[in-house]
C-alpha cells in the first residue's frame, strides 16, 4: 500500500513523499518532490500526477497517481496547515489544508516534533541490521538522503551547558524532507510483531528468514518428522 507525507513551505522548500509498505512489513520511501514558492493549486496538481512547469522549473507529477487521484491510502501533513489563516475573496478564512481539499487532495494532520523518537527507531529498529534494513529510501529521493546526512542537534554554549542539559531536538534548518519522513514513520512504530512472525513456522516472515539462512549455507528446516 502507498502512503503520502507532506511538509509545506513557501519561502522554505516544501517536500512531498510517496512511501510504501511491503507485505513483509518493510517500509520504503519511493519518490519525492522538493520545491519552494509553489502554490497550493500547483502542489495539488503534482500530487494528482500532473507534471508542471512553474517559474521556469519543471516538477514531475506523482508517478503513482491514477486518473487524477493521488493513489494513496492516506496523506499526512504538517499540523500547522489546519490553522485558519488564509483569507479568501468571499471574506471567509480557511486553512491551507482546506484549500488542498478544495483542489481534490484530502490530508490528515500529523504530529509535531518527535526528532529523538524517530531517530531512535531508525538506529534501533529500521537500520539496526545494515545488511537487511527494514526501511529503504530509493535514489528518487535525493533531498531526503542529503538532509538525513546533515541533521544536527541544537547546540548550546559551554556557559549555558553548566545549568541545563543539551537539547534533544535537531536544528530546524534543511529538515523539510526529514519532517515529511517523520509524518510517515509516526504511523509505523517498530514493535515485536515482525520478530514473532519470523519465529512462527510457515509464515511469510519465517520463509523469508529461512531462505536467507539457506543462502548463507545453513541447513534448511523442514516440516517432515522421522518415523517413530
Amino acid at each position: 500500500r502507498l502512503y503520502g507525507a507532506f511538509d509545506y513551505g513557501w519561502r522554505n522548500p516544501g517536500c512531498f513523499l510517496v512511501c510504501g509498505v511491503a507485505q513483509d512489513g518493510d517500509l520504503f520511501v519511493l519518490w519525492e518532490t522538493y520545491a519552494r514558492k509553489v502554490p497550493v493549486t500547483q502542489w495539488a496538481k503534482i500530487m494528482k500526477g500532473e507534471t508542471i512547469r512553474w517559474q521556469g522549473e519543471v516538477h514531475e507529477g506523482n508517478p503513482f497517481a491514477r486518473d487524477g487521484d493521488p493513489g494513496l491510502a492516506w496523506l499526512r501533513a504538517d499540523p500547522s496547515l489546519w490553522a485558519e489563516n488564509q483569507e479568501l475573496s468571499d471574506n471567509t478564512v480557511k486553512s491551507v489544508a482546506d484549500l488542498f481539499r478544495r483542489c481534490g487532495v484530502a490530508m490528515q494532520p500529523a504530529d509535531k516534533g518527535g526528532d529523538t523518537t524517530i531517530a531512535e527507531w531508525l538506529y534501533g529498529a529500521y537500520w539496526a541490521d545494515p545488511a537487511h534494513p527494514r526501511l529503504r529510501i530509493t535514489t528518487r529521493c535525493p533531498h531526503l538522503l542529503r538532509e538525513l546526512g546533515g541533521l544536527r542537534h541544537k547546540e548550546i554554549s559551554a556557559r549555558v551547558g553548566l545549568r541545563m542539559d543539551a537539547p534533544e531536538s535537531f536544528q530546524a534548518k534543511d529538515d523539510h524532507a526529514w519532517d515529511a519522513l517523520k509524518y510517515f514513520l509516526q504511523k509505523f512504530p517498530p514493535g515485536p510483531g515482525q520478530m514473532q512472525a519470523a519465529q512462527r513456522a510457515g509464515s511469510f516472515h519465517w520463509w523469508k528468514k529461512t531462505t536467507k539462512a539457506a543462502q548463507q549455507g545453513k541447513p534448511m528446516p523442514t516440516f517432515r518428522r522421522e518415523m517413530v
